[in-house]
């Protein structure tokens, strides 16, 4: 059991009907894949607040892991009975629409496949049946598609600037740190419109839409390829590397990540970098692993194994030993990379003053992210605290939804020296003062009477 879990159970055993607890514990159970016992967790707390849409939202994202389509729609419905303007839900009920008749035309083309062949009478004459290009050809055509796709060349060791900003962005600790990346979704059409600029050759800055959107450029970006990452001709390869003994792995796996094209182990490169960042904060390899399997080792029949997202989160784990010396890596051509060294993250900072920023009626509190996730989590909703962060001229945030007991980080940043004030994700116009800012936040946060004591 984890340690932030434990932290969960401990207040339970305190309160059984701790919304923010049980909530958490949803959460946890959601990162571990183990989605009967999310739930659980999840209808326990919809029988203690039956009229909180949020509520039902995070029953129906556990169905929808598990691809319980029906059960997922039905929650979102009731969610939205409760709040029909309620985003998520609305989102979230497109998103499984979607995948839900993505998976009835697989299994169309399953059983289109099973059927017999038609007999030899129905047949055309061999000398009119049509045949395809060459294999060759098809080759390159698929190249070409991949090459005007997002600047991706499979071939040229330029990394797609789509990538490497939002790479970038997501890298940042306050994203890296969050509960639902990859897991909420953004704003369909917004999505689609960045990622057709960047199509087009612009360069897009992604600050100002909002991390779900920012992750879901990304996924878009690998749903789309014409080849998946990993390539057609390797997945019987990469499948069979997964299935070796636990020495064998990492040179089984390096044997299959040489043979990728110079481009695709660029590409590689860079979303494993930012999925293993995610991975060290939140023992997330198994669910992002799971996420982008169908994304990156597809198959051309378009059948699902559930060995593929092995593969992927092996990619994960063994990141760092998988690309230590890789020469393409190495030949000097720009990477994207978290702008704070991982090494500094959710360090406390030392010296009297450690937080440069002082402002009367803000509960500070020199704490590391792990100490402010268990801090809050034995804290009611609206619980929230202003940590150090490792970032110039800027302060980290967490906090304890009211409504949902959601614990969250966020980055407060100064623009510049000349522009008073603090903004943060979502809130590019800068704020007076902190107190400000986090008053704008729809977490409910407790400012006029803090949950937790303010420091002389």
């Amino acid at each position: 059991v984890s340690t932030q879990s434990t932290g969960y159970l401990s207040a339970l055993q305190l309160d059984p009907k701790h919304i923010g607890s049980l909530t958490n514990l949803g959460v946890a159970f959601i990162n571990k894949k183990d989605y009967d016992s999310a739930i659980k967790q999840f209808l326990l707390v919809c029988d203690i607040s039956p009229h909180d849409a949020n509520n039902f939202v995070n029953v129906g994202v556990a169905y929808a892991n598990k691809k319980d389509y029906e059960k997922a729609l039905e929650s979102f419905g009731r969610a939205l009975g409760i709040d029909p303007s309620h985003a998520v839900a609305k989102q979230m009920q497109r998103r499984c629409l979607t995948d839900q008749k993505k998976r009835a035309d697989k299994l169309k083309a399953q059983q289109a496949a099973a059927a017999p062949a038609p007999t030899a009478h129905h047949a055309p004459p061999p000398q009119q049946q049509q045949q395809g290009p060459p294999p060759q050809q098809q080759q390159h055509h698929m190249q070409q598609q991949a090459a005007a796709y997002s600047g991706f060349d499979p071939h040229s060791d330029v990394l797609p600037a789509l990538v490497a900003t939002t790479v970038a962005y997501l890298s940042r600790e306050e994203e890296s740190t969050n509960l639902g990346i990859f897991q909420e979704q953004g704003d369909a059409r917004l999505i689609q419109e960045v990622k057709a600029r960047f199509d087009r050759g612009e360069r897009c800055p992604v600050d100002g839409i909002g991390s779900h959107n920012v992750a879901g450029l990304l996924w878009l970006w690998c749903h789309d390829l014409p080849e998946p990452l990993l390539t057609f001709g390797l997945r019987d390869r990469w499948l069979a590397a997964s299935q070796e003994p636990t020495h064998r792995l990492v040179p089984a796996l390096s044997d299959c990540i040489a043979l990728l094209p110079p481009g695709s182990r660029r590409a590689l490169h860079a979303l494993l970098s930012l999925l293993h960042a995610i991975h060290s904060y939140q023992n997330a390899a198994g669910r992002l692993g799971a996420f982008f399997a169908e994304e990156v080792l597809w198959s051309e029949s378009g059948l699902h194994d559930g060995n593929a997202g092995r593969v992927v989160e092996l990619l994960i784990v063994y990141y760092q030993e998988l690309f230590q010396g890789d020469p393409l890596l190495g030949a000097g051509v720009a990477m994207p990379t978290p702008q704070v060294p991982l090494a500094t993250l959710g360090r406390k900072v030392a010296g009297p003053d450690p937080f440069g920023y002082f402002e009367n009626g803000i509960v500070f509190k020199n704490f590391t992210r792990d100490e402010a996730e268990s801090k809050l989590a034995v804290s009611p909703g609206g619980a929230y605290l202003v940590r150090p962060s490792s970032q110039p001229n800027c302060l980290s945030v967490s906090y304890k939804a009211l409504d949902s007991g959601r614990v969250g980080h966020l980055l407060l940043s100064k623009p510049s020296a000349s522009v008073p004030g603090w903004t943060t994700d979502g809130r590019p116009k800068p704020y007076e003062s902190i107190y400000a800012l986090l008053k704008s936040l729809p977490y409910g946060l407790a400012l006029a009477n803090p949950v937790l004591p303010i420091d002389p």
